[in-house]
């Protein structure tokens, strides 16, 4: 806000959100965003919003932004060329001195990550279908979003984006996200977990004894991609109370404790620690005796797991035929470079624990 205020020539606004970040006390911190932005450059001056295809988007924000469009991927590998194209549509907007406002239609159905993959069906489909409404004269963008089904609010489902070219297109770009709405509602059924849904204890045994590796097991209901904490030790405790490994090894990638973590960071590679790991939070996160080796100290990357982009800090304890990787912030291993910036080699293990809701590329080509 202060950028906007001190700039006097502001030509557009260009945008990149999540879609589904909500604040207490006020709502959709998007809409409460462009609603601030709108109170300094006023309604004439376009703005362009990025946004994440699992975004639950309040009915009002098409009334304050002039362009939305979403991914075309899950999991997302097109944040770039998503951010090209809107760019592009702003600067269209202020060279045409277009009007548009976009229309809004909202799905019924709410559905959560895992049941909604890019190469599966129905989202195969539904996103050649945005690309063949993208291609009629009058439409500069189609969207649809999945919505975000966490988040307890009174917006949270499915809807549409159709975004015109100019304003004499409105009613045609009302006309299709009508359509769009109804086609995506008709392929609810189709919608489909790609994984096996397994409770903890029977999720380990059958990793364990799977005639393949590696197998990932992922931690869904503590997923730190879709807005959990990292703390829940569930799975670990099923694990420390096993006897029976069948020969495999296991790394548990990430528990978030940051009293455990500055605990086993003062010990050396190598050294006996025995920390208890679990904030103690709820039942989810109850503290686990920890007695091993320390045997790795690392970085904590970012959310593309990208090298220069640290995040926090890691400590590995190998508890016989586990590794246990505790981290003194909440972030996903989504990434090979997220387990080598921890000190550790992916291919080293059989299965893998991770705190995410669907595998992210690098780890599902790795998977079996």
């Amino acid at each position: 806000m202060d950028a906007i205020k001190n700039e006097s020539d502001i030509k557009g606004v260009w945008l990149h959100l999540h879609g589904a970040m909500t604040v207490e006390n006020v709502g959709s911190a998007e809409l409460q965003l462009l609603k601030e932005i709108r109170k300094v450059i006023g309604f004439d001056i376009p703005i362009s919003l990025t946004l994440d295809i699992h975004g639950n988007i309040h009915p009002e924000l098409v009334e304050y932004a002039n362009i939305i469009r979403s991914y075309r991927t899950v999991p997302h590998t097109d944040q770039g060329e998503t951010e090209r194209i809107t760019a592009q549509l702003l600067v269209d907007a202020i060279e045409n001195d277009e009007k548009i406002q976009p229309a809004f239609v909202q799905v019924p159905l709410i559905l959560s990550g895992e049941q909604a993959l890019g190469d599966k069906e129905p989202l195969v489909s539904i996103f050649e279908k945005l690309g063949e409404i993208e291609e009629k004269e009058g439409i500069s963008t189609a969207s649809y979003f999945i919505g975000f089904a966490w988040a307890d609010v009174e917006y949270s489902s499915g809807s549409v984006v159709v975004v015109p070219e100019s304003e004499e297109y409105t009613p045609l770009a009302e006309k299709i996200a009508e359509d769009l709405a109804q086609y995506v509602y008709e392929r609810r059924e189709d919608f489909k977990f790609d994984a096996p849904l397994l409770e903890p204890k029977e999720a380990i045994e059958t990793a364990l004894k799977a005639d393949v590796s590696p197998v990932f097991i992922s931690d869904s209901g503590d997923n730190t991609t879709g807005g959990a904490v990292g703390i829940n030790t569930t799975l670990l405790k099923e694990l420390l109370s096993r006897e029976e490994f069948y020969g495999k090894k296991v790394c548990v990638a990430a528990i978030y404790d940051e009293k455990a973590y500055e605990a086993c960071s003062k010990y050396d590679v190598g050294d006996q620690v025995h920390v208890e790991l679990g904030i103690d939070y709820d039942e989810d996160s109850k503290p686990v005796e920890i007695r091993g080796v320390l045997k790795a100290k690392g970085d904590l990357m970012g959310y593309l797991g990208n090298t220069d982009d640290k995040v926090g800090d890691t400590c590995a304890i190998a508890v016989g035929n586990i590794d246990i990787v505790i981290a003194n912030k909440g972030d996903s291993f989504i990434t090979v470079n997220h387990f080598k910036s921890a000190g550790l080699e992916l291919s080293d293990y059989d299965v893998i624990i991770v705190k995410q809701g669907y595998l992210f590329p690098e780890l599902s080509e790795r998977s079996k």
